[in-house]
């Protein structure tokens, strides 16, 4: 079985990074691992599950700028003040991208990417226990550990912007044809764009997520490789597209739309 130690940069999905943090084990890279800012949202639990809403206040980008000249109390003092304003659990300055399916399924809302990367990028991951805190939400030692996990590994956080999605929508919509969703098709959406980040940066991703290996190889053209019990999905360039996805496109470009509404 293949380390990895001989792989420069990869994306680690949100279970891999659960598990890693949780046993403390090295990265399985010899460079530099990064996530998507997908992967940080589930990480730190940024998102409600039930609403899909914001689980609580994460500072706009230009808030991460005044974490450099505010001490923590003043943040924590900030943090508890926007918990109670009604801005539905963001900033109004939060970066913000809607992604509409037509009459297939609800609307999407993708809030915040850029700035969950900036804190994690800027090493100012202790914004989220201190955030999650003053809003009343749990954030025990297996969140801290996850925390903690990523400041000491090095972990970069790739953004979810509108090229991301553009790329992630016709896979998500090919996916559906082919294969069953999980129970909250959001998870699957969520797959969907940690994959569709990968190809953007084209960086390979490790997954324990067979079944997303399996479309990445038979619909996109991409390369496998087993890496401690995991799949290596690599994107390739040059490959040529698929037949399903050339389908998928079409019908994307036809009835669904994304609305940048705050950069």
């Amino acid at each position: 079985m293949f380390s990895g130690k001989g792989i420069l940069k990869l994306i680690i999905d949100t279970q891999e990074l659960i598990r890693l943090s949780k046993e403390r084990a090295p990265l399985p890279c010899g460079g530099q691992a990064y996530m998507a800012s997908t992967t940080a949202q589930e990480l730190f639990r940024t998102r409600s599950k039930e609403t899909g809403r914001p689980a609580y206040w994460v500072p706009s980008i230009r808030g991460v700028h005044q974490a450099e000249i505010m001490s923590r109390k003043e943040w924590r003092n900030l943090a508890k003040a926007h918990s109670k304003w009604n801005y539905g659990g963001t900033s109004l300055y939060s970066d913000r991208l809607l992604v509409e399916f037509g009459s297939d399924y609800p609307p999407v809302v993708e809030f915040g990417h850029r700035a969950i990367s900036k804190i994690i990028n800027e090493e100012k991951t202790w914004l989220f226990p201190m955030c999650a805190g003053a809003a009343g939400v749990k954030f025990g030692s297996e969140m801290r550990g996850r925390v903690e996990y990523v400041a000491e590994s090095n972990v970069r956080c790739s953004p979810l912007v509108g090229g991301v999605i553009k790329t992630a929508l016709p896979m998500f919509h090919a996916f559906s044809k082919k294969y069953t969703f999980k129970k909250d098709y959001r998870n699957s959406l969520n797959d969907i764009l940690i994959l569709a980040t990968s190809g953007h940066l084209g960086i390979p991703l490790l997954t324990r997520d067979k079944l997303l290996a399996r479309f990445a190889e038979e619909c996109l053209g991409s390369r496998l490789m087993g890496v401690q019990g995991c799949e290596l999905i690599s994107p390739q360039k040059g490959v040529g597209e698929r037949r399903v996805m050339k389908e998928s496109r079409k019908y994307v470009n036809r009835s669904w739309r994304i609305i940048q509404t705050r950069r």
